[in-house]
């Protein structure tokens, strides 16, 4: 069909099925396919189709159908057939209410949103590819807390978009799908501040539990006015702003995450890492727990406690920063697992930088950087930590070993980056003993990037030694000092 339009309008119960087998329609018009009034309606791409609808390139303001598929019912797009849908007046697919794509082979391209349904877009299997001038994929309901949302269960999902790649005014659920997004142009681009460029985007909650995920975006990767929870999963952020922020809380507790490079890597009111690994790349702050506020301290220059939180309770956490690594407005815990940062080389800011307490009881730490703004867990800290403070900056690649009265190595460490500090916690150090800080020789037993339990320090120097629990002198101090952020 050269230039018309197919319309359903039926009245009747039940579903209505669509069998498209080679259909080819344009319409100069209007929409090239209308669901008007149905129960629901169902495309079937049948087996080995090819099929394809394009719309009118302008539409009036007013217009109730204004994609190239539109359906005012319940839509689900089925079969195994294939399926171009240009929309060169607004969006692709559209529907007022729910829409769900099964299987197939779905390709978008469209000058406003690619793949819209306003109660919710649901997407269970096939392939799916949009190309899209404002949002990729959409769900905008705002009456109804309960709809406005998108769940990825299986299948590909491949999206361009220039606005936000996903956009849920309510969730955006990840369980199973491989999706892979590009917002605005990706991490290096530039957009004007009245467009968001998120990749993931969720008014309530952006849950990963399952699937892949790679974005490159030009603002924040992964996004949610709300909650940002990972459960399981592989997470590959690019971000031109944060790789993963949260208005209220971002919850980490399994699953494979990578922040590649970024503006801040983790940023939210409350922070919390219990599994999985996680590898921040930053240009200022690796993870930062912020509510937007600083509050100065009673007569001093400081920022005091705001109430945000930093959690660690397992896992293994790598950071690289050029700001502060670990960075929280208010205090930080850490009872377990694992947390490695190779923090900044200038003395403004510090690997380590907490407002309020920064209690350790448990886990591994190893934090180094500059020594100007250096911090230390509390010295009342169940787990004992000790905190090494060079006279000159050490060059990247140095090995750092600590070694007990015993002549046992109890840490080696090869940084990444320059540094002129050094902390240390783990179940192995005894507060108030001394140990020998040698730099050079070799290390063994790696358990985390850079970290080891072993060594040979036959061939190094010693430098110092330090003792337990004790922060150094000067620059270095507890978990109540910090630097600008």
């Amino acid at each position: 069909m050269d230039d018309g339009q197919i319309v359903v309008a039926s009245a009747g119960e039940g579903t209505v099925r669509l069998i498209l087998n080679g259909v080819e329609v344009t319409n100069s018009t209007g929409a090239a396919l209308v669901v008007t009034e149905a129960d629901e309606a169902m495309i079937v791409l049948a087996d080995g189709s090819s099929n394809s609808l394009a719309d009118t390139d302008s539409y009036a303001e007013d217009a109730d159908a204004n994609a190239a598929l539109y359906s005012a019912a319940d839509l689900t797009i089925t079969g195994t057939g294939s399926l171009d849908v240009t929309g060169n007046g607004n969006d692709g697919i559209t529907s007022t209410d729910g829409l769900i794509i099964n299987s197939g082979t779905v390709t978008v391209t469209a000058i406003d949103d690619g793949i819209r349904g306003k109660a919710y877009l649901s997407l269970a299997g096939g392939t799916v590819t949009v190309t899209a001038g404002g949002d990729g994929l959409k769900s905008d309901n705002e009456e109804d807390s309960t709809r406005g949302y998108i769940s990825l269960a299986g299948g590909t999902v491949d999206v361009t978009a220039a606005g936000d790649g996903l956009q849920a005014f309510t969730d955006v659920v990840l369980s199973g799908a491989d999706v892979t997004v590009e917002s605005g142009g990706g991490h290096t681009a530039t957009v004007s501040e009245d467009i968001s460029a998120k990749g993931v985007k969720s008014g309530v909650v952006t849950v990963v539990d399952g699937g892949t995920l790679t974005v490159d975006a030009a603002d924040d990767a992964l996004h949610s006015d709300g909650t940002v929870r990972i459960a399981s999963g592989t997470v590959t952020l690019a971000a031109g702003d944060d790789g993963v922020h949260a208005d209220t809380a971002l919850d980490v507790i399994g699953g494979d995450t990578t922040v590649t490079t970024s503006y801040e890597g983790f940023e939210s009111t409350a922070i919390s890492i219990g599994g999985g690994t996680v590898s921040i790349t930053a240009d200022d702050d690796g993870i930062n727990a912020s509510s937007g506020t600083s509050t100065a301290a009673q007569g001093g220059g400081m920022d005091a406690d705001g109430g945000e939180t930093v959690t660690i309770t397992g896992g293994s956490t790598v950071i690289n920063a050029d700001g502060d690594g670990f960075d929280s407005n208010g205090s930080a815990t850490m009872s377990g697992g694992i947390l490695v940062v190779n923090g900044p080389t200038n003395s403004g800011n510090g690997a380590l930088d907490v407002n309020g307490t920064f209690s350790v009881t448990g886990g591994t730490l190893l934090a180094a950087g500059s020594a100007g703004m250096a911090v230390s867990p509390d010295s009342g800290s169940a787990q004992s930590f000790v905190a090494v403070s060079f006279d000159s900056v050490q060059a990247a690649g140095a090995t750092v070993q600590l070694v007990n009265s015993a002549g046992d190595v109890v840490m080696a460490f090869a940084s990444t980056k320059d540094f002129q500090s050094v902390v240390f916690s783990s179940d192995e150090l005894v507060d108030g003993e001394s140990y020998s800080v040698y730099v050079g020789g070799t290390a063994s037993g790696e358990i985390a990037d850079g970290v080891y339990s072993d060594g040979d320090y036959s061939s190094a120097a010693k430098t110092s030694s330090v003792t337990a629990g004790v922060a150094v002198t000067g620059t270095m101090g507890g978990g109540g000092g910090g630097g600008p952020r």
